[in-house]
């Protein structure tokens, strides 16, 4: 076995130091990515929808949170205000360039439903400081966004129901006036 060794050692050696060789030459080549993440917790909705089961209210609230984060995050929009923001959008001068770099940084983005009432956003990147800054940014426009929606829907719930207050007020003074009048 050991006259077997030293006469095959250059077959033994040579591809552990090829490999070796190319390993290095490959990793010193590849550009450094890094990431940046960031765990948003969203509150369950205290009133859920009365006319269906409990269990299929909070399936579907889950769901519609899902949906609708990633629909925030990776909407054009998004992530043309994200360029903006990180002045990746200075120096492109047609909308083809544009639309390009719009599909590259949807392509860095990534979210993952952590929890029932956890999301995270994950942003790669080659500038440490820019993936960092790209995270923050998104989380913050997701939250300002989800709070002006919400603050919307509450407003316009609260005027339906006044709406339908004095809708009912009215019939129910119609009907006084006329039982009075009886």
């Amino acid at each position: 076995v050991f006259h077997l060794f030293r006469r095959r050692r250059k077959l033994l050696f040579l591809p552990a130091v090829i490999v070796t060789v190319l390993s290095g030459v490959g990793a010193y080549m590849l550009p450094n990515r890094y990431e940046s993440s960031t765990t948003i917790l969203v509150q369950r909705d205290e009133i859920l929808n009365p006319l269906i089961s409990f269990e299929m209210a909070v399936t579907m609230a889950s769901e519609d949170r899902l949906r609708t984060f990633n629909e925030i995050i990776y909407s054009r929009t998004t992530i043309r205000r994200l360029m903006d923001s990180l002045g990746l959008s200075v120096d492109l001068k047609t909308e083809d360039e544009r639309q390009g770099l719009v599909t590259a940084l949807s392509h860095n983005i990534t979210t993952e439903r952590r929890g029932s009432d956890s999301f995270r956003i994950t942003y790669v990147d080659t500038d440490p400081v820019r993936a960092q800054k790209a995270a923050a940014f998104l989380s913050n426009l997701f939250i300002t966004t989800v709070v002006t929606v919400e603050g919307q829907r509450n407003e316009r719930a609260v005027e339906f129901f006044e709406k339908k207050l004095d809708d009912l007020r009215e019939k129910f003074e119609h009907s006084q006036k006329q039982m009075v009048s009886l």
